[in-house]
């Protein structure tokens, strides 16, 4: 398509790297990300996860941790509305929070809980089950205690993360 002249928008840089995710293709799944590069293009929050998603299928951690550190270098940096273009919402900040649960994204999840603090999105449940599964795999017990407690509505994922928590802290 870009070879024969025509703008590359959402829609097929979606179709193209859901392709190259479910055939594992990686030199076409770079591909598709140097030419958004390349192009300038300004990828919204989906096609950015969907390219995490695609680096981490592939096991190329390294290039799924770089996606993921310039999208949150740039919330933390240029403030959310800004970098994404639209208003984040409760799935955009839970994904987010689910991909900090390495030693390395788990400074970027504690800024981006500081963020969500002065947000109504801290007390929504997926969110919330974010941070407490964020919190409990770093060994952070009173803060995930903390975020659990919090929670105005508990369902079956933040009782499930509680729980796994009690039986890390208990090993």
């Amino acid at each position: 398509m870009a070879k024969q002249g025509l703008e590359v928008k959402f829609k097929e840089y979606d179709t193209l790297l859901n392709e190259c995710i479910n055939q594992m293709a990686i030199r076409e799944g770079q591909r598709v990300h140097a030419h958004m590069i390349k192009t300038h293009y300004q990828a919204p929050v989906y096609l950015r996860t969907r390219l995490i998603v695609f680096y981490i299928k592939c096991v190329l951690l390294d290039d799924a941790r770089w996606v993921l550190m310039k999208c949150l270098k740039g919330m933390l940096f240029l403030g959310l509305p800004s970098f994404l273009g639209t208003a984040p919402n409760e799935f955009t900040f839970a994904t987010v929070l689910a991909s900090c649960t390495s030693a390395i994204g788990f400074h970027f999840g504690r800024q981006i809980h500081c963020l969500l603090v002065k947000s109504p999105f801290e007390s929504h449940v997926y969110v919330g089950s974010s941070l407490l599964d964020m919190y409990a795999k770093a060994g952070k017990i009173h803060q995930a205690r903390h975020v659990f407690d919090n929670l105005p509505k508990r369902d079956v994922v933040s009782s499930q993360a509680t729980l796994n928590r009690d039986c890390l802290k208990r090993h």
